[in-house]
This record gives C-alpha cells, structure tokens and sequence, in this order.
C-alpha cells in the first residue's frame, strides 16, 4: 500500500492560493484516476479538481472555506502498489481546457485530466459574529472572484483619473431594427437585443476614436494603442461581477457579434469562464437596461481607457422638426482614463455612438 499526496497546482494565471468551496469525497471512499475531488474558488474563477491518483482516501487536509497556497497538501489517497496507475493523458487531446498539471508525491504521479471550470453546488456565504456580539451584525468573508473585483476597483479609482460624460439620445429607429430583426426567418435561432446595436455602434465608433480602445502604461510613461478590440461585456453572477471578453470583436458580422455577447453572458452567469476569458481586455460595456436604470458612473476595468454603461429604454417626447413626437430613448454613460483622453474626444466619441444609434440602418451592416 502507498500512501500518495495531492497538493494543491497551479491551475494558471500566476494562481498563489485558492479557497475550498466543495468537498466531493470524504475518508473512506474509493476514488478513480481523473475524479473530481473538490471545487476551488480563485481570483478569476472556479475550478474543479480532478484526482490523479486510484484508490482509498485516507485523509483531506483542509477544511470547507479554508484558503489553501499552491503546493499545499490537499487530499490523501492509498493507492495499492500493484494499481498504481502510469502516467496518463486524457482520452481528447485537442479539449479546450487549460493546460494538463503534473501532480502529486507518490512514486507514480499521474498527469490530471484538464481542468474545467464550474459552479460550486454550495458555499457559506456568510459567518455569524462570536457570541456576545450584536445579534444583527454578520460578517461576510470577501473572497475569490468579490476579493478580486474589489481590489480591482480600488486600484482603478485610485490610479486612473476618471470623468464621466452623459447623452440621451433617441434610439427609436434602432429599437424598431431590433423588432424587424427578431422577426427575420435568418435571425430565428438567435437572441437578439439591443446590447448588441449598442456593441456594434461602440465597435464602429472606435474606428474613428481609436484612443478609446488604448491603455495607459505608468512606467513606460506612454500610451499603447490596441491592434484589436477584445470587448468587455460586464456580467453579474452570485459570486460577483465578471468582465469577460470578444477577442477582435471589430472582426465580427453583426449576427456573429450576437452569438458571441450571448455565450459570453451565459457561460459567465454559469461560472464557467475561464481565466483567459477575462484576460485583455481593451474596452468594456456595462449594461443597465435590464435592472431599470437610466445611468451610471462606471468605474473601469483596470488597463481600460474606456467604459460604456447603457440606460435603460424609456419612452419621452421630443422635438421632431416643428413637431413633437413619443420617442425611445436611452441615456448612454462614458467613463474615460482622463490621462489618454480628454473631455473633448470622448463628446465626440459618444456622439458618435448615439448618431449611429439614432440612424443605424446602413452602419449596423458594415464589418
């Protein structure tokens, strides 16, 4: 009988620790090479681990919520020696995945099945405070994706200068699009809403404006212009907000720009993202319409120059020629790095948008 050690890898992007969020074995169980034997929570996501080893499990060496540093032991498992399985790989060599993590200390370590990412079945979100407190305060512990957000916003508040420019502008023709759209036999199969216009409108302004889609860098004193435009779509989830994004999104048709914003969101709200979903990012858009809210002052995404927070549709009257008219309309928010862009760019930028908004006919079409 050998007794083998699970420790806790790196599972990518620099990981230094990790929360445990899910216990899926206990001692005494008979596990199998590549079983899932517990959810971590890290910085970007949650990540199920697989066990590398066949055999008993003899002991787990951390507790549900307790925070764990790579390298760490986390389960132990007794392997008879006659079963100690070689070195394998996973039956799908070409599986999107992250990378295959070679673990453990026993005389055959196994490589890992690849990681995936997915929703923990339950977490406490909150511990009461010791006796003798006040019944009515709670304390909550912040961590993994909430730990990371709030750092995040912390640094970029207090690094960027930020300012903020507001426009209403009437969206009418562009939500009478979005109807004629959805009734369209080609765009059956597809979820389509105004987010993608106001995605589309953004990407085509930013061909004129392209200071919005840069990033400022301190040590460098300098300012990079971004040869593509991966863009944000924020997206709440129980475990926070996250900011996955489109690689080259400039690249894309409008039907494939749908596609694409509606996977981003679904796999975000099902904690699926991965981590390089998130990673460089260029510009963001944060969308209030569905919440009821007109605007906002969004803070951006670290690295960002740029952040659009989208209104909700309202219904108003409007000054149509010599006439007056019920119009949509939608208040559109920009927060910039004012250190990239001035208040005078960024007008010009949000104008744009909102013409595009205001007339999208012939410039929705246009790749």
């Amino acid at each position: 009988m050998t007794r083998n050690t699970f420790c806790l890898p790196d599972v990518g992007e620099g990981l230094t620790e990790a929360e445990i969020v899910a216990w899926h074995v206990g001692v005494g169980d008979r596990i199998a090479v590549n079983e899932i034997v517990c959810d971590i929570e890290t910085a970007k996501s949650v990540v199920e681990l697989p066990s590398p080893y066949e055999g008993i499990v003899a002991e787990l060496h951390a507790q549900l919520s307790e925070t764990v540093v790579v390298g760490r032991p986390l389960i132990s498992v007794d392997v008879p020696a006659e079963t100690s399985p070689p070195p394998t790989e996973p039956e799908n060599k070409n599986e999107d995945a992250s990378p295959l993590v070679l673990v453990g200390d026993g005389p055959k370590p196994t490589v890992a099945r690849r990681l995936h990412i997915s929703p923990p079945d339950e977490r406490p979100d909150a511990v009461a405070v010791a006796a003798g407190a006040p019944p009515t305060v709670v304390r909550v512990p912040v961590t993994g994706v909430r730990k990371a957000t709030a750092a995040a916003m912390v640094q970029s508040a207090f690094t960027a200068p930020h300012a903020t420019i507001w426009m209403t502008c009437d969206v009418t023709a562009t939500l009478e699009l979005v109807r004629r759209v959805r009734r369209a036999p080609e765009w059956a199969d597809r979820r389509v809403t105004p987010l993608v216009f106001v995605a589309r409108a953004l990407l085509i302004a930013l061909r004129s404006f392209p200071d919005l889609n840069a990033s400022w860098h301190e040590d460098e004193q300098e300012i990079v212009l971004m040869s593509q435009v991966n863009l944000g779509i924020a997206a709440a989830t129980p475990r926070g907000l996250v900011v996955p994004n489109i690689k080259g999104a400039e690249r894309l048709a409008l039907p494939e720009l749908a596609d694409a914003i509606n996977d981003l969101v679904d796999t975000a709200r099902a904690g699926k993202t991965r981590p390089e979903g998130m990673a460089h990012g260029t510009v963001t858009i944060t969308n209030l319409g569905p919440l009821g809210v007109d605007g906002a002052t969004p803070i951006l995404n670290p690295g960002e120059t740029a952040i659009l927070a989208v209104g909700a549709a309202r219904r108003a009257t409007l000054p149509v020629e010599d006439r007056v008219e019920i119009r949509e309309v939608m208040t559109l928010s920009l927060s910039i790095d004012h250190r990239v862009v001035d208040g005078a760019l960024a007008s010009n930028a949000l104008a744009r948008i909102a013409a595009i908004l205001n007339d999208p006919h012939e410039a929705m079409w246009y790749v």
